[in-house]
């Protein structure tokens, strides 16, 4: 097989595009903490696993049901939503990676609805819609006793995230995307710096710049996403 790799930042922009899930993929069933677990092997550059596209020739874009990778999710009530696939070039369905690459694009794009513990379903105000967020402040050194499932970054999904303070500071993550040239990462680095706290030591900048260093080069320019596309068009 011979493999192909790009960006996360790259991927995202065909998703609901060039990219869809076809009618055989189960629907998106990750946790908030597997997201987060997610974003945590990235930031840590571990590998996340190889992807398998299929690439559909054009006469048989219409033969088969295709489906939008979710954005915003809601706990225990989120479908796929049917496709319209006219008009598009190089449609791609995604055989291998959907809970992945879904996981990615609600934690930089999308949000995540979590219902409140002992409310009732039927209840509005029993639902929270979040949003992923990095502690640009919190030091991922890594210690003795870590496994590989131990969290080193803080990620962590929230409504709204606090005002910066000498202990902590949240980045939503998706902005991240915004830093579509160096330059412009650069910009949003001043504007976040200028935020922190008059007290903030040495050695907290050096973990802010790091850590917001860390995401820019995971999500723009390392090439997380491995993968292999198949052209064979029989659907069994």
């Amino acid at each position: 097989m011979s493999y192909q790799t790009e960006t996360i930042a790259n991927i995202l922009e065909r998703l609901n595009v060039n990219y869809f899930l076809p009618a055989i993929q189960r629907e998106y069933v990750w946790h908030p903490d597997q997201i987060i677990q997610l974003f945590d092997s990235i930031m840590r550059q571990y590998p996340i696993g190889s992807f398998l596209f299929w690439q559909i020739k054009p006469e048989n874009r219409d033969k088969w049901d295709v489906y939008r990778f979710v954005q915003h999710f809601k706990q225990a009530g989120t479908h796929n939503e049917l496709a319209d696939t006219g008009g598009i070039d190089l449609l791609t369905l995604i055989l291998d990676g959907q809970q992945r690459l879904t996981s990615l694009y609600i934690g930089l794009r999308g949000t995540y609805t979590i219902k409140k513990k002992w409310m009732a379903w039927d209840n509005p105000k029993s639902w929270v819609t979040q949003s992923l967020y990095l502690d640009l402040l919190q030091d991922p050194q890594v210690s003795s006793d870590d496994t590989d499932e131990s969290i080193h970054f803080g990620f962590r999904f929230m409504e709204t995230a606090p005002e910066p303070n000498e202990t902590s500071f949240w980045f939503r993550v998706g902005d991240i995307l915004d830093c579509t040239s160096y330059d412009l990462y650069h910009q949003l680095q001043d504007r976040e710096t200028d935020k922190l706290s008059d007290s903030t030591t040495k050695t907290q900048m050096k973990i802010f710049r790091q850590n917001l260093d860390y995401l820019y080069y995971a999500i723009w320019n390392k090439h997380n996403i491995a993968y292999y596309t198949e052209y064979d068009q029989d659907y069994d």
